[in-house]
């Protein structure tokens, strides 16, 4: 939604985003869909380009003494929310590979 916000009120020829996501809603109130659907109705396209693995990857913790440690998470890959986003942004999914 941010990203909208900015280009809301430019007068360019095209306005664009471009999404570098694993599809994943781990941030911001406003959710995935809505902001898709406000930044296309003022006229900006959305492409996602989609990023991740379907499978165990090192995810970050501290222990109770500040610590550092990794522990492995499974972490999916959400291509359909990539997809849906392009779709409502009237733009398109780039190819992970």
């Amino acid at each position: 939604m941010s990203a909208a916000n900015r280009l809301r009120d430019r007068k360019a020829k095209s306005r664009v985003i471009v999404l570098l996501t694993d599809g994943d809603n781990n941030a911001g109130s406003v959710p995935p869909y809505t902001a898709a659907e406000a930044a296309a109705a003022v006229g900006i396209r959305i492409y996602t380009i989609g990023t991740g693995t379907n499978g165990l990857v090192p995810f970050p913790e501290t222990d109770r003494f500040g610590n550092k440690f990794y522990t492995e998470e499974y972490m999916p890959f959400q291509e359909d929310t990539c997809r849906r986003i392009a779709e409502i942004g009237h733009g398109s999914i780039l190819p992970r590979d």
